[in-house]
């Protein structure tokens, strides 16, 4: 389905000046040092962003220090990818500059389409909605605006009237 992301490694942008690195989990960290053992630019930084509570200051503090030739790259769950990359463009950066890497969890935010409401940490194709209690399928369909991938009633002979 075209509109399910489709993700690569990281690999060093040669066109830019700065480099900043945005982590989170064990993972994501592993995938930034593996992008900059490869080939490690003079000018590079690495935030970890594992703490909630500060992340959105320590992603203002990074992105008051980049400047307009930066690359960003993002290495965590997916969720963490696409919140990330939302919180870059608001800022301006073009999505030219973003890369996006998957490491870690590969738990899906499926939204409802039947309540609404969003299900975290889905990591099966089925999935009972915690909100409305319905099976959906959980299709590869992804709305970058909802940063959530749809999920669809299941059986139809089960809808509620």
């Amino acid at each position: 389905m075209k509109s399910k992301p489709v993700y690569a490694v990281l690999e060093l942008d040669r066109t830019a000046r700065r480099h900043l690195f945005l982590t989170q989990g064990q993972d994501g960290l592993f995938a930034a040092q593996r992008a900059l053992a490869a080939s490690f630019p003079v000018d590079a930084a690495l935030v970890i962003l594992d703490d909630p509570l500060s992340r959105e200051a320590r992603m203002s503090e990074a992105l008051a220090k980049a400047g307009m030739e930066t690359a960003f790259y993002i290495a965590g769950p997916e969720l963490f990818l696409w919140q990330t990359a939302n919180c870059l463009r608001l800022a301006g950066v073009e999505n030219r500059r973003i890369q996006q890497e998957i490491a870690g969890s590969v738990a899906r935010r499926v939204y409802c389409v039947i309540c609404g409401k969003m299900n975290e940490q889905v990591t099966t194709t089925i999935h009972r909605c915690q909100h409305c209690g319905l099976e959906l399928t959980v299709r590869d369909h992804f709305s970058r605006p909802l940063e959530a991938y749809m999920g669809v009633i299941a059986d139809l002979g089960v809808l509620p009237i």
